[in-house]
């Protein structure tokens, strides 16, 4: 039975495979798909060119049956005639195009602004992870290793000191591990408010390059700051350390300002170094990579047109660099 179990089997296969089945069972190739936008920058430029040519032609040729004009009628009649036909050309062949660039610069401002969004979220969820597991892990053998090294008999002198060493290098791993996980999430942005957090933002920057002059202002009283909320805060800060970031690493700064203020609507905070500066069209281009590449740049923009924000830059070489950002904030009496 089970040979001929396996030739029906054989048999089965055979047909099943067969060529003439598979020519029967195989769908004729599909046409490929082509997407029916607008016409490429060069197609425009060639059909523009020749409705100009041929309105010129046509102005020519009503100019020589027409009564005699002065200069000042004829260019009358030449623009008039060049704005009735361009117009429909512009609609036909400029804007969909335009369009469509519109369409995808605000898709990529989108996608971009997700990408920040989730960059967050992770930065949030790892903070988190570390500041619970590895924190508490960490914390936990400092203790142990102190308490085996208060365990020693005093012969142990050398076990005593590596364990003394030992302690001393996990104290400094907590300390690295903990200005790891302040970077990712500030938590005492959560914990201390946005001025307090600004301010050690300047104290750290001041320990890192003790050379460099910092003037920082905070020009923003408490019933302002409870309307700020958590995304708005979160800009602020990152943009603040984006800067002093840019600052140490390429700026070359003397004398760096921060000011912070309110007004009516908005808050203000503008950041500028007395440095190098740059060349924003040349470091901020796509196309260009230069020693910024202006991607902490781009991303404070995004992050501030996600919230319906300004972004302003001035930068040039020689003369530092000045970044303005103004967010709006909620009104009196709203409620989310």
């Amino acid at each position: 039975m089970s040979i001929e179990k396996a030739k029906q089997k054989d048999s089965f296969a055979a047909g099943h495979f067969s060529p003439e089945l598979q020519r029967r069972k195989t769908p004729d190739r599909a046409r490929p798909w082509k997407r029916s936008g607008p016409l490429s920058p060069t197609r425009m430029a060639i059909y523009m060119a020749l409705v100009v040519y041929l309105c010129e032609a046509l102005d020519m040729l009503l100019l020589e049956h027409l009564p005699s004009m002065t200069a000042l009628s004829g260019a009358l009649f030449d623009a008039t005639l060049l704005m009735v036909f361009l117009t429909p050309a512009y609609l036909l062949f400029y804007r969909p195009f335009w369009r469509e660039h519109q369409d995808f610069s605000s898709a990529v401002s989108l996608l971009s602004r997700k990408l920040i969004r989730t960059v967050e979220d992770e930065r949030k969820r790892v903070s988190h992870e570390l500041h619970d597991q590895c924190g508490q892990t960490l914390t936990a053998l400092q203790y142990g290793m102190e308490a085996l090294g208060k365990s020693m008999t005093k012969d142990c002198a050398q076990s005593r000191s590596q364990v003394g060493d030992l302690t001393k290098m996990l104290m400094q791993l907590s300390s690295e591990i903990r200005e790891i996980t302040h970077s990712l999430r500030p938590a005492m942005l959560e914990q201390i408010g946005l001025v307090s957090a600004l301010q050690g933002l300047v104290v750290e920057f001041s320990k890192k390059q003790p050379q460099v002059e910092i003037s920082a202002s905070y020009n923003i009283d408490k019933k302002t700051l409870a309307r700020l909320d958590d995304d708005t805060e979160l800009v602020l800060f990152r943009t603040c350390q984006e800067c002093l970031n840019n600052i140490v690493k390429h700026a070359q700064a003397s004398h760096v300002i921060i000011r912070l203020e309110s007004r009516e609507s908005s808050v203000v905070l503008n950041m500028g170094d007395k440095g190098v500066g740059f060349n924003p069209r040349i470091e901020m281009s796509p196309k260009i990579k230069g020693p910024h590449q202006g991607v902490g740049l781009l991303g404070i923009r995004e992050r501030v047109a996600e919230l319906g924000g300004a972004f302003t830059l001035s930068a040039k070489v020689g003369r530092g660099t000045f970044i303005t950002i103004e967010l709006p904030i909620k009104p009196e009496g709203w409620n989310a």
